[in-house]
């Protein structure tokens, strides 16, 4: 009994740190949009928003983005010689699915490109994808 009060404790604050965070709100007569993200990820929304825009739904949907990383660029010497490399960014995100104000569908999505603006286009076009199954 004390092991599970102990994790109980340790639980509660880290899921209270990840629901903070900034929301976007698409408002049609049928749908709601609402994404979040955590402060603790380097990420701003007005990057993110626009390749929502064109996005149709007819449930309410929120996408929480968990985890991001624009990549990484490495250098290494081997044999006096420099080569660079990179490694390709990630975004990884829990996408819920309501109807009827219950939750309906869960997904963890991720995507993975050389770039922000690639890996954003490709969650959007998984969000829409999972999304036109449900309606």
């Amino acid at each position: 009994m004390a092991k599970l009060f102990l994790i109980l404790i340790l639980f509660i604050p880290l899921v209270c740190l990840s629901l903070e965070g900034v929301k976007i709100k698409k408002n049609d007569k049928k749908s709601l949009l609402t994404i979040v993200i955590p402060k603790k990820i380097n990420l701003s929304l007005n990057e993110i928003k626009k390749y929502f825009q064109s996005i149709e739904i007819n449930k309410t949907v929120e996408l929480k983005i968990y985890y991001f990383s624009s990549g990484v660029e490495t250098v290494t010497m081997n044999d006096n010689k420099f080569i660079m490399g990179r490694k390709k960014s990630i975004i990884k995100a829990l996408l819920k699915i309501r109807k009827n104000k219950k939750l309906y569908k869960v997904h963890f999505i991720s995507s993975i490109g050389n770039s922000r603006l690639i890996v954003f286009k490709k969650l959007a076009a998984k969000v829409h994808e999972i999304t036109k199954k449900y309606m």
